[in-house]
């Protein structure tokens, strides 16, 4: 049986004809014309990976995983791969993103906020950060009428955050390091969050 999207953000994908993704996601270069020729965003993801287009492949998947299955993603990675390079400030912001997978509630939000203006919005672990505020209710401070994100923010930050782990490696390896990177999304995918939660 198909499984259930993990929020809205994925059964908003999941609905999606790949034209209306692509629009919905302001995808540019070959991927407008690759759509009209292919029938899943798993397949389009893969053809701009082929293509050398890595960032937009992982805004695709980042943006039809929904978002804490994304951010899960992002800190799984980022942590096996830069876990101990990174530097105080990227590393707390990780830790707050992780916190959040676990726990997702307002509260983490605007810690990550916090965490993620840290970093000035950069790095590995400062996007993941990003994501997780723009995953919470809210972009206006506390005790203001609410303005809530888009939703492709969130991917859009998780996508920046493993474009930057990508590029940390020869560009020889990006594709083969892509890959390992797909591999990973389905793992997680794998997961019922539900169950997670219990």
């Amino acid at each position: 049986a198909p499984r259930r999207p993990a929020d809205g953000v994925a059964a908003a994908a999941a609905a999606m004809t790949l034209r209306e993704l692509v629009s919905r996601l302001n995808l540019g270069g070959e991927a407008p014309a690759l759509a009209e020729g292919l029938t899943s965003p798993a397949d389009l993801s893969q053809q701009l990976a082929d293509r050398g287009d890595f960032h937009q492949a992982l805004r695709i998947r980042a943006f039809t995983l929904g978002r804490r299955p994304a951010i899960a993603w992002g800190c799984r990675l980022v942590q096996e791969s830069m876990g101990d390079t990174l530097d105080a400030v990227q590393s707390h912001a990780l830790s707050v993103a992780k916190q959040w997978v676990d726990r997702p509630d307002e509260s983490l939000c605007r810690k990550a906020e916090s965490a993620a203006k840290a970093t000035k919005y950069n790095g590995a672990g400062g996007w993941l950060a990003a994501a997780v505020f723009w995953s919470g209710d809210s972009l206006a401070p506390a005790g203001v009428e609410p303005v809530p994100p888009d939703d492709t923010l969130a991917s859009r930050a998780v996508a920046a955050s493993l474009t930057v782990l990508l590029y940390e490696f020869p560009k020889p390896e990006m594709a083969l390091r892509y890959q390992k990177f797909v591999e990973r999304a389905a793992e997680v995918e794998s997961i019922s969050w539900e169950r997670h939660d219990a």
